[in-house]
């Protein structure tokens, strides 16, 4: 008769009090994909860029991305220009670029009314004080803030993906982008809109 060797269960490392599963979300890294950008000067402080967030557990969720402008003086002799070459002394220039970054999330951040809790995945604040209106047809994309300060800009890029996600999302995440590190700022700004976001699909009448 055949000896069959015995067939033992697999040995598991049992996680310490309090340690979170691996799958859980907050040790799952989010993937922010750029999609299509506003176009306009760098210096301005309304250039946007949209796109969607990839993870395991959902359907995309898209993102509507405020980057700070270029070209603003953060050190008494350098401006700001995203991925610049880092150099040892740079230590001064990249505290002012930070610095920077934290003043203009403030600024947006200032402009908005908060309106609540979104429960489920995202556990952030809404917020209804931004009005972003998204026209398909002409390419163009008007922001609006709490205090009726309105611009317009053409937008460049594919808009497919994130139109997707939108409508089988039925909210969109606001933050700021950071170039620098190409991905979202949660640690500056992260707002989820259930209302302020608008999708045009026809030509406006004359």
């Amino acid at each position: 008769m055949e000896d069959v060797r015995r067939i033992t269960k697999r040995r598991r490392r049992l996680r310490t009090v309090g340690e979170p599963h691996p799958w859980e979300p907050r040790h799952m890294r989010l993937a922010g994909v750029r999609v299509a950008e506003s176009v306009g000067k760098p210096a301005a402080r309304r250039n946007v860029t949209l796109g969607v967030v990839k993870h395991l557990w959902r359907s995309p969720v898209p993102f509507v991305g405020f980057y700070p402008p270029e070209g603003v003086k953060v050190t008494e002799h350098r401006k700001y220009v995203p991925r610049s070459p880092r150099r040892v002394d740079d230590t001064e220039y990249l505290a002012g670029v930070e610095a920077h970054k934290r003043s203009f999330a403030k600024d947006l951040q200032d402009g908005m009314v908060p309106s609540g809790h979104l429960p489920g995945y995202f556990e952030v604040p809404t917020d209804e004080g931004w009005r972003i209106t998204l026209d398909l047809v002409e390419g163009r994309l008007e922001l609006a803030d709490a205090w009726g300060l309105g611009t317009e800009s053409k937008v460049a890029g594919d808009l497919a993906p994130f139109v997707w996600a939108y409508r089988h999302c039925g909210f969109c995440i606001v933050s700021v982008y950071d170039k620098d590190v190409d991905g979202l700022r949660d640690d500056l700004l992260f707002v989820a809109k259930r209302q302020g976001v608008e999708l045009r699909w026809t030509r406006k009448a004359a």
